[in-house]
């Protein structure tokens, strides 16, 4: 598949760190539309547990505190990301977790680079593109709105993908990788 390497700077994407409406997010019972989840709704959130050279995931149910929609327009690109057989359309600054336990900007991924699965094991980066089109997304904050400076409840799986929520956004500079 190609790639047109992303480029944040490009669009008005930035800070925002959202997916799209269409996105399902793991919840207990199953997987749901973001645009369906209210504020109070159950939501899978992991932490992640790192020994030995591998990394896991221990998932368990947190409560939505804040989602918010936002209407995009032509002028804010969102990255459209295959990896295997799933995908992904989020704003540029969305984080994702590598399989390193490493995490990055939708933006710097590459084709090749391995994203952490819903367990811990890899997935490889099939494609990563700009998208230009007019959509709403929408951005979410689990647990609570106090950042501890950890992000463990703050870890979604939308998708498939292992993403971090708004909170994790803006504090991006104290995260690993």
């Amino acid at each position: 598949m190609e790639s047109n390497s992303p480029d944040a700077s490009a669009g008005a994407g930035k800070d925002l760190s959202c997916v799209d409406l269409k996105t399902k997010i793991a919840t207990p019972r199953g997987h749901k539309d973001l645009a369906k989840l209210r504020i109070g709704d159950e939501v899978m959130t992991a932490s992640v547990i790192r020994g030995g050279g591998t990394l896991a995931l221990q998932w368990s149910p947190s409560r939505v505190a804040l989602i918010d929609g936002i209407p995009l327009d032509l002028a804010a690109p969102l990255v459209l990301i295959w990896a295997d057989a799933a995908f992904l359309l989020c704003s540029p600054d969305q984080h994702l977790l590598l399989a390193n336990g490493e995490w990055i900007r939708a933006d710097q991924l590459r084709i090749g680079m391995q994203l952490a699965s819903e367990d811990g094991a890899s997935r490889d980066v099939r494609s990563v593109n700009l998208e230009h089109s007019r959509r709403s997304a929408s951005n979410m904050v689990t647990a609570n709105l106090e950042w501890d400076g950890n992000p463990d409840g703050h870890i979604l799986l939308a998708n498939g993908f292992v993403i971090g929520d708004l909170m994790m956004q803006l504090h991006r500079d104290v995260l690993p990788g």
